[in-house]
């Protein structure tokens, strides 16, 4: 007698849980037609191609036309045109895909060059119904040929720009009246490589962004020197609530955070003309700091400066860590200092609104292990002892390197 097949549920479940298995998956899709569905929605959900061997991806699409749908995340790293038939073909491929959500794009001429070489390339990306667009080391004539490439993504909500090309300098000339802004709820900004981006956003007389409705502002490689540039920004998001800094080179002295517990004043005086920033609007704040660096401080100066009350609910701090040489709890015993500092600022009355303050030990490495995590775990709980008696804070681990990202790379070596 044929037993009844298992639930449909129970069977996307197992499938589940083998999400980040590539073998598991590729051996389900071939074992069963009530496993395949499920285990493409994971194998195909993320892919990457180039345009040397696009051919892979191409092949497999045509040979069953049902893997477009499950493709919502596209990377695309560039290089070398390969002719007119590469562009064509490529062309066909991204129309096929109508459920990608998130283009991210590395490595690429684009704006006027891909708009003349290959004109039906150039509209068939900016057609895409993406909400996502990611570019890192793309090449464009100018900011203002950026702007406008980006601007015919009609429901772009997210936007993230990393390193920018200038192939030559005419950043300066006026964004064209007619181009309509996009409406974004997320911006992500690399302060270190592309100056001259938010250096135009800023300048031009026409908005090249709408950042009025901008809920998550991400900040990488900010110095010193640009947090006057981010506070411009910031002001022209009046519906912020999130501000993420990734890995930047704020700094200040211990002596100074010393000395804003007595006289404000003398420390003001220490540091010169100081830059902050105004995040007491904000509900959330996320910092990413290197372990044994003065990063932390100069946040903690931050917060012992705001003169009015701080809407903040959660503080969440990310310390990445590698070992470079340090011996087991060398990074815990430098850092306590600074972490009864952080708990100080922290705890002032103006901080009323906080809900909870996440401190996360992420290892970037395997040398990183459990012999210094503990300690310095410790000594935060330490340090921290007013935030721990309110029950405020929370203090985690995560291993970086057992966490992988994981999707399929269409590219030299087939993936399949």
């Amino acid at each position: 007698m044929a037993l009844a097949p298992p639930p449909q549920e129970l069977l996307d479940a197992i499938v589940d849980e083998l999400r980040c298995d590539l073998p598991s998956l590729a051996t389900c899709c071939a074992a069963s037609r009530l496993l395949r569905s499920r285990a493409c929605k994971h194998l195909f959900r993320d892919v990457t191609f180039h345009p040397k061997s696009y051919q892979s991806l191409y092949r497999l699409v045509q040979s069953s036309r049902d893997i477009p749908e499950f493709i919502l995340v596209l990377r695309i790293h560039g290089g070398e045109f390969t002719g007119d038939q590469w562009a064509r073909d490529l062309a066909i491929l991204l129309k096929m895909l109508i459920n990608v959500k998130e283009l991210r794009v590395q490595s690429m001429l684009w704006g006027y060059f891909l708009a003349e070489q290959y004109p039906t390339l150039h509209h068939t990306l900016i057609s895409m119904p993406i909400t996502s667009l990611y570019l890192d080391r793309v090449c464009f004539a100018s900011s203002v040929e950026l702007f406008s490439v980006i601007s015919q993504f009609r429901s772009l909500k997210q936007l993230s720009l990393g390193t920018f090309i200038q192939s030559y300098s005419v950043s300066q000339l006026p964004f064209p009246s007619p181009v309509i802004p996009p409406k974004l709820c997320e911006l992500s900004m690399d302060m270190e490589n592309s100056t001259g981006i938010v250096q135009s956003l800023l300048n031009q007389p026409h908005p090249l962004i709408y950042l009025q409705g901008i809920k998550v502002l991400k900040i990488h490689g900010c110095s010193n020197y640009d947090v006057g540039t981010v506070r411009s920004i910031m002001t022209g998001c009046p519906s912020l609530e999130h501000l993420i800094f990734g890995q930047s080179y704020l700094c200040t002295s211990f002596k100074r955070t010393f000395l804003f517990q007595f006289d404000q004043s003398a420390a003001m005086t220490l540091a010169g003309r100081i830059q902050t920033l105004d995040v007491s609007y904000l509900k959330y704040l996320t910092v990413t700091i290197l372990d044994c660096s003065t990063q932390l401080q100069w946040w903690v100066d931050m917060f012992l400066i705001l003169q009015c009350e701080c809407r903040i609910q959660v503080v969440t701090i990310v310390v990445e860590m590698k070992v470079w040489g340090y011996s087991p709890g060398c990074a815990a015993f430098f850092q306590a200092a600074r972490w009864r500092a952080f708990d100080r600022a922290l705890t002032l009355p103006a901080m009323g609104f906080l809900r909870k303050v996440v401190v996360k030990l992420c290892a970037l490495d395997y040398s990183v292990s459990g012999d210094l995590l503990k300690p310095f775990e410790a000594t935060i709980h330490n340090s921290c002892s007013v935030l721990k008696e309110r029950g405020l804070l929370q203090v985690v681990e995560s291993f970086f390197a057992s966490n992988p990202s994981f999707r399929i790379n269409i590219g030299p070596k087939e993936i399949c």
